[in-house]
């Protein structure tokens, strides 16, 4: 158990064949993978040390966050974008026509809204992301990877190297290009640095001069620069 802002967090430990620890969020619970042979006041301090960063993360990754329903906006690449409801619709169904969005429902319920809005975004993150890590990939001289995008992942990329493939959350749908470049750089790069090493940042400012700032701006809940 730990303490934060005067209340208990309790983070469930699971024994994996990672080689590394991670930090992760599960049906409701944080969960804390890690190889076993890991000592007990390792584990302890790993969680103290990331544990702050990854509440924040957690945060920024809460859907709710990135809508009102009932003001009738979301955050789309990073600019508030307001919806029209329009009900009367046997399936629920969240559209784009030119520069305009659409609420098709038929109980106008969130429940709805929120299926359908992944329904849409879902393909259309998968589509930009497969194009920019694929752009990336070329300008840094490393093999495509398979691109993945998933609601159930509690942060905002996973590389698994060895398979060749990168997850991204469909969270990202509410950020800035410079954002999602930056991401799209920053797990490529751990194809050369397993580790967020010095030599790590190193090579991601050659690619993301400004990944700082559009970092801190994350930190500070801002969708955009």
């Amino acid at each position: 158990m730990f303490r934060r802002k005067g209340k208990s967090i309790y983070v469930v430990v699971k024994y994996t064949n990672n080689k590394n620890i991670y930090l992760k969020y599960k049906e409701n619970e944080i969960i804390l993978e890690t190889p076993t042979e890991v000592e007990e006041f390792i584990l302890r301090n790993f969680v103290e040390k990331n544990l702050d960063k990854f509440l924040k993360l957690k945060e920024n990754t809460n859907f709710e966050k990135h809508f009102d329903f009932n003001k009738k906006y979301i955050y789309i690449d990073g600019k508030k974008e307001f919806f029209t409801i329009l009900n009367g619709f046997n399936k629920p169904k969240f559209i784009k026509k030119g520069n305009n969005y659409y609420f098709q429902t038929q109980n106008n319920t969130l429940e709805e809204f929120k299926s359908a809005y992944k329904s849409l975004f879902k393909k259309d993150l998968l589509k930009e992301m497969t194009l920019l890590s694929k752009n990336i990939a070329t300008e840094m001289e490393i093999e495509d990877h398979v691109i993945k995008v998933s609601d159930k992942i509690s942060n905002w990329g996973s590389n698994l190297v060895q398979k060749k493939q990168i997850t991204y959350a469909i969270m990202l749908n509410h950020f800035s290009k410079d954002f999602k470049r930056y991401l799209a750089v920053h797990e490529l790069t751990h194809n050369l640095y397993p580790n967020h090493s010095k030599k790590f940042w190193n090579k991601i400012s050659l690619y993301v001069p400004n990944w700082k700032d559009i970092r801190d701006n994350l930190n500070k809940g801002k969708h955009c620069l």
